[in-house]
């Protein structure tokens, strides 16, 4: 609930930095365990990253971040 929080309601910044930080984490944690399962895994691991990119893009659009300059400091 405190990264929903600090998403919806704080700096602008620190949520773009958030959002992409526990997407790409996430994403990579699944992808770490999916080549376990040989090729297919390593597919499934391809396309889950690919797809979380393509998700987080699209909130972006949404939210009007996408293409717009952010100062992160």
């Amino acid at each position: 609930m405190l990264f929903s929080a600090v998403i919806r309601f704080g700096n602008r910044s620190l949520a773009v930095v958030l959002s992409f930080a526990l997407t790409f984490a996430h994403a990579l944690g699944t992808a770490c365990w999916l080549p376990r399962h040989g090729l297919v895994g390593f597919i499934a691991a391809i396309i889950l990253l690919v797809v979380a990119e393509r998700i987080l893009a699209w909130s972006w659009i949404k939210a009007g971040t996408a293409g717009s300059s952010i100062r992160l400091l």
